[in-house]
């Protein structure tokens, strides 16, 4: 969405998400069919602190994480797109009445001062038409407006500039994700979705460490975009207080049993991690609701078929057949997916997909 979104041809690319948990680097070449070959996938924790509402704070210590990644992996390309995420970044999706005698831009304008008053210029403002339609007798635009503090774009720019890489592009996970997905549009695309349904309406849940992304997608369009400031971090902080544990000792409860209390086990320390994660899930799935809720209402009862989720705390164990119950919709991992026009080098599992799903979307 930012900068220039480049592919030089027939050079290898580096794509980065910078998560508040997690680094991710993926190294990418384009085809001559296209099709994106993922070439090599590494990870890493982010530094502590380095990170505060998506401004990246210590970026030495990041791009110097990168560094070692590049290294370690043998990656050489000498081209990046990065990915920004955090709390400060807004997003909103504007269905923009073309009138006579108006250009598009002072339309968006229009809308994003009257809605977003605050944003001024501190912020980066871009859009994308996502896809012009008739309603009422009147050509309307619908567009994906993203506007993102000037502070946070510098800090990503630093990393590349230090990492000695040429920035092509910088995205946020709400656009990479529908580029993705794009890349599912032919064919035989997605477990679930079948040939014949020619206008599938699907939802994307992006559960991050800091926020959770919900995108519906309407015949592969995205058409709607909500960011709930709650992700798999909160889980740590509720399970550190109700335990009386620290924030480490809390994840590692948390990643140790999930949801489910194995048969047989009768320990108190599971049982009560086992409870206030129910506890928390029970309150996060019902925002997740609210939300599906809130496009039902805006799409006039338009009603989604499925769920795919991303992102590392989609992981969390017995969450995909719980969110499936409470939402009573199917609800499938991301690597699940047929990406038909994504290429997986050999040694690279597709269950990796949960974590570089960002990075893949910023290549296409």
């Amino acid at each position: 969405m930012f900068m220039f979104n480049l592919f030089p041809r027939n050079e290898d690319v580096l794509c980065i998400d910078v998560g508040f948990r997690n680094i991710k680097v993926v190294e990418v070449s384009k085809e001559k069919d296209s099709r994106i070959l993922v070439k090599k996938f590494a990870l890493a924790a982010t530094p502590s602190g380095a990170i505060a509402n998506g401004s990246i704070r210590q970026t030495a210590k990041v791009a110097d994480v990168i560094k070692k990644l590049i290294s370690q992996q043998k990656m050489k390309a000498k081209s990046a797109k990065i990915i920004m995420s955090g709390t400060n970044i807004i997003t909103h999706i504007y269905l923009i009445n073309k009138e006579l005698n108006t250009d598009l831009n002072t339309a968006v304008m229009r809308a994003v001062n009257y809605h977003l008053p605050f944003v001024g210029n501190d912020y980066k403002v871009e859009y994308k038409v996502l896809e012009t339609i008739k309603k009422d007798n009147k050509e309307m635009c619908r567009v994906f407006v993203t506007a993102v503090p000037y502070v946070v774009i510098r800090s990503y720019v630093e990393v590349l500039k230090q990492l000695g890489l040429k920035a092509l592009s910088i995205d946020i996970p709400s656009n990479s994700t529908a580029k993705l997905f794009s890349k599912v549009k032919s064919g035989n695309p997605v477990t679930g979705i079948k040939d014949q349904e020619d206008h599938p309406t699907f939802a994307v849940i992006d559960f991050g460490s800091e926020t959770t992304i919900l995108n519906v997608l309407e015949n592969w369009i995205l058409t709607f975009n909500k960011v709930l400031l709650s992700g798999s971090s909160n889980i740590d902080e509720y399970l550190a207080k109700n335990l009386g544990v620290g924030l480490e000792e809390a994840e590692r409860l948390k990643i140790t049993y999930g949801l489910k209390v194995p048969e047989g086990v009768s320990a108190n320390e599971c049982i009560r991690t086992v409870k206030s994660i129910n506890e928390y899930i029970e309150g996060y799935s019902k925002r997740i609701l609210a939300c599906l809720d809130e496009y039902r209402k805006d799409s006039n009862g338009k009603e989604i078929s499925k769920i795919f989720i991303t992102g590392g705390g989609s992981q969390l164990h017995g969450f995909t057949e719980y969110l499936s119950s409470k939402l009573q919709l199917p609800v499938h991992p991301i690597y699940s997916v047929d990406l038909q026009g994504i290429i997986m080098s050999d040694g690279i599992e597709k269950t990796k997909l949960v974590f570089m799903a960002n990075s893949l979307g910023i290549s296409i």
